[in-house]
């Protein structure tokens, strides 16, 4: 496959959508609601000492529960 030179573009950062993940001080439960709620698919992410990695949730779509990323 050939590529394309009229289709190769390129986006200024300045134009770009900002994009955030929210760091959380503790562990969520996932699966357990929670109140107030938060905006559908936000993404945010808690720090496991114990294993030295990022969990990542997201926020389900009716925006009170956290799902867990599975690796």
């Amino acid at each position: 496959m050939a590529i394309n030179p009229s289709a190769i573009a390129s986006q200024s950062i300045q134009d770009a959508p900002v994009f955030a993940v929210e760091i959380l001080s503790s562990q969520p439960s996932a699966g357990q609601v929670f109140t107030p709620s938060r905006p559908p698919g936000q993404l945010v992410a808690w720090y496991n000492g114990s294993t030295s990695r990022f969990e990542l949730y997201i926020v389900n779509g009716a925006g009170n529960r956290f799902l867990k990323v599975v690796q």
